[in-house]
């Protein structure tokens, strides 16, 4: 088992004040915003009607059907730690669609409509990772990565390949250092 140390260093205050907010009418549910964060804090999530309907704000904790015939009476989510965050925008530049799936908000307006505990909620759900196949873009998201809330710099363009790298091998892989002068 993995420390996961990180995921207690948070980032207060926010570097830039404003963080993703979900705009599910325009969501394709494609997780190309989920595979460029850096830091792993915005997230797809499977979950059951039932699961939904006991999130702490159920009327904030918002989920659509999930699209693709292996989620077939599931519901999908996409949950954004508001205190991990840096606010870089690369997954709001990384949506495909017009207008966005992602808009940036003020974090204070996030964190007073349930942010944080809607984000503890589906974490702590239940994984189901497994019912996609985690060889595709979209699927590879699913599966939890094994580097989460990076100290690196808002918007790193490195950390998101190490993130996909556990997320597609797990702890069957090993990472080694090799920068130096």
């Amino acid at each position: 088992m993995l420390p996961g140390t990180t995921r207690y260093e948070k980032r207060r205050p926010n570097p830039s004040n404003l963080i993703p907010k979900w705009n599910v009418s325009a969501c394709t549910q494609c997780n190309q915003c989920v595979a460029v964060c850096p830091h792993a804090v915005i997230r797809p999530f499977i979950v059951t009607r039932q699961e939904a309907e006991e999130a702490p704000y159920p009327g904030q904790f918002t989920t659509v059907k999930a699209l693709g015939a292996e989620l077939a009476g599931k519901r999908y989510t996409l949950q954004i730690s508001p205190l991990d965050c840096t606010g870089c925008n690369a997954c709001v530049e990384a949506c495909p669609e017009s207008p966005k799936a992602l808009e940036m908000h003020d974090v204070e307006d996030v964190l007073t409509s349930g942010g944080e505990q809607n984000w503890s909620y589906a974490v702590n759900l239940p994984e189901r990772g497994n019912l996609v196949d985690k060889y595709t873009l979209k699927g590879s998201q699913f599966q939890v990565p094994l580097m989460e809330f990076s100290g690196a710099c808002s918007g790193c363009g490195e950390t998101p390949y190490f993130k996909m790298l556990t997320q597609l091998f797990g702890e069957r892989m090993i990472i080694a250092n090799a920068t130096g002068w």
